[in-house]
């Protein structure tokens, strides 16, 4: 799915420290930044309490289809205040920063845009060999809901 946008350098999945379960997101790394560009992920922040996924979807689904939608959530069960919304099409997540962005919810205005890039920081293991040619890899930061898309990994 991801490969389509451009060469893949790295997919982290992030897990439970514990049960090493699925958290249901992930890093997707590209070898060049307008590949990860292409990709159609929309952070939103300043939600409520009681935001999960499906009322995500519900806010969001009117703009176009979604590949994923997570609200990130405490040990409880609670959201943080956060979410990410994975577009089909980068013309459906740009419709819905424009239209959503500094909207009022439930009395807070929230944020939305485009989930964030920078460059990856590599660890030891994942810097190129000495003799190798320098390369800037790109990272963005991809919900997808793992369990359901690789539930034996």
């Amino acid at each position: 799915m991801f490969s389509e946008a451009g060469p893949i350098f790295s997919v982290r999945v992030c897990r439970d420290r514990d049960t090493h379960r699925s958290l249901g997101y992930a890093y997707v790394n590209f070898y060049q930044q307008d590949d990860a560009d292409r990709f159609n992920n929309v952070f939103v922040k300043n939600l409520g309490r009681d935001m999960n996924d499906e009322k995500l979807i519900e806010l969001f689904g009117k703009y176009g289809p979604t590949v994923s939608v997570k609200v990130m959530k405490d040990d409880n069960g609670k959201s943080c205040g956060f979410g990410f919304v994975c577009f089909e099409r980068h013309e459906d997540a740009q419709r819905a920063v424009n239209e959503m962005n500094r909207k009022e919810l439930n009395g807070r205005l929230i944020y939305v845009g485009r989930a964030q890039k920078k460059p990856l920081q590599l660890g030891p293991s994942l810097r190129p060999l000495p003799d190798s040619p320098k390369k800037s890899y790109f990272g963005l930061f991809l919900t997808i809901l793992l369990e359901n898309c690789y539930s034996k990994v």
